[in-house]
């Protein structure tokens, strides 16, 4: 997940909104796959308004504490 994180956040700094949707898309799925409900909300909201500093730093924080979560 690092990896797609570190992707978003190219995008996001070079204001990519296609490569912001691909990235998203791609997270959202992969949350779904996983039960990563929090996160998959977070993606929502960043997917919803995808230039909103705060929606992103709410995903990178949800994806942080997903990733904290044990099994």
């Amino acid at each position: 997940i690092e990896p797609a994180l570190a992707r978003l956040r190219a995008a996001f700094d070079a204001r990519d909104t296609g490569a912001l949707h691909a990235e998203l898309h791609r997270l959202k799925a992969s949350c779904g796959f996983v039960g990563a409900a929090r996160m998959g909300a977070a993606v929502d909201a960043a997917s919803a308004d995808m230039l909103d500093a705060r929606a992103h730093d709410a995903l990178h924080a949800a994806a942080r504490d997903t990733l904290a979560t044990p099994y």
